[in-house]
């Protein structure tokens, strides 16, 4: 475990101070380590806390990036920070979700898109956990054909399209 002591008497302060303090503030909550630690500063449209990297000026990060970042450097590439908090049985999800504001370092882990994605109820996890078409055939191997773009579609309701579109042309 990192010690967050060190890494709080690390950040810098002085006329970028308040964004230091900030930080210090919502890492500091006398809350158990189990908890979610939210975000005590602004939080944008979204629901996610809004934090500027300590010393300099710019619109800001997700402060769940940032206090991951400040404590196990920087994001690797290709990968989002999760909050392991969140439970979408339980959650909205959505801005009003409670999890998007916490930064309990204990539960901030990185993951892949797809992973942060399928973690969701969102449609994406949502189709993508569906294991039979809308006419119940099922996903398999053979019978699915994935586009370049990452969608899946069963090939044995393509054939009857491309079926029905080939006798209509041959009718018309």
């Amino acid at each position: 475990m990192i010690d967050l002591d060190v890494m709080l008497d690390s950040l810098p302060v002085g006329k970028r101070g308040p964004k230091a303090s900030r930080i210090r503030e919502s890492l500091t909550q006398p809350l158990s380590p189990d908890e979610c630690w939210p975000w005590l500063g602004r939080v944008g449209i979204n629901g996610y806390g809004i934090a500027v990297y300590p010393g300099e000026r710019s619109r800001g990060t997700s402060a769940h990036r940032l206090i991951w970042s400040l404590l196990h450097g920087e994001v690797p590439e290709r990968m989002q920070i999760d909050h392991s908090c969140h439970n979408s049985s339980v959650c909205d999800e959505g801005p009003a979700c409670m999890h998007r504001r916490c930064v309990n370092p204990a539960h901030l882990r990185p993951l892949t898109p797809r992973e942060n994605t399928l973690r969701s109820n969102g449609p994406s996890a949502i189709n993508a956990s569906k294991s039979h078409c809308s006419r119940g055939h099922e996903f398999t191997p053979d019978n699915t054909y994935t586009d370049p773009k990452g969608h899946r579609a069963c090939r044995t309701c393509q054939r009857a399209h491309w079926r029905r579109y080939a006798q209509e042309k041959r009718t018309s």
